[in-house]
């Protein structure tokens, strides 16, 4: 992938973000360009949240083109860094808030150890439904988008649904893993 990394966004590069060992063991802050700067590329954490609506709907969300990493490309409800000392949870909710002004019950799935070339991260995955309907809360979201849960895990499957590094390979790894279905959405 050519346009990972945006020169022109407006995300806070001194951002103080968590900072981890290959165990996921929290070390110390490190600054945000730290992060995605493909030579060094630390280990740190990331929280993913999958929201459904009664209906089924997965809210997959189009990241905006201000965005340091993925302009312009789909991703997970809500993905964000986890900031240093931040629980993972709180950091899900914050981001779930900021992103899409959503409050809603959410609960941890799994943690996955990812590195997609780009960036090597712990991803902290919850899952939540609500009928709340989302709406952008900032400049990091360009487009919120309702799909059915039966058609975001089958165009995974078959391989015409392309999400950012990171939120792909996640998700591939929950429809493969049997976990992106309706029942685990349950409060």
């Amino acid at each position: 992938m050519t346009n990972y990394y945006n020169d022109l966004t407006t995300d806070p590069k001194e951002e103080l973000l968590s900072h981890v060992d290959e165990n996921d063991v929290e070390i110390e802050g490190v600054r945000r360009e730290e992060c995605h700067n493909e030579s060094i590329k630390p280990w740190h954490r990331n929280s993913h949240v999958y929201i459904i609506n009664s209906k089924g709907e997965l809210y997959l969300t189009r990241r905006s083109h201000t965005k340091d990493t993925s302009p312009d490309l789909l991703t997970v409800t809500t993905a964000g860094h986890i900031r240093y000392q931040e629980d993972p949870k709180e950091s899900a909710q914050r981001e779930l808030m900021e992103e899409l002004c959503l409050e809603a019950p959410i609960h941890f799935v799994k943690k996955y150890k990812v590195d997609y070339g780009f960036e090597r991260e712990f991803i902290y995955v919850y899952f939540g439904k609500t009928d709340m309907i989302p709406v952008i809360g900032n400049e990091e979201v360009g487009e919120i988008l309702p799909i059915s849960l039966e058609e975001v895990v089958g165009r995974i499957t078959d391989g015409s649904l392309k999400l950012a590094p990171g939120a792909q390979e996640v998700i591939r790894m929950l429809v493969q893993e049997n976990l992106l279905r309706q029942d685990m959405f349950a409060n």
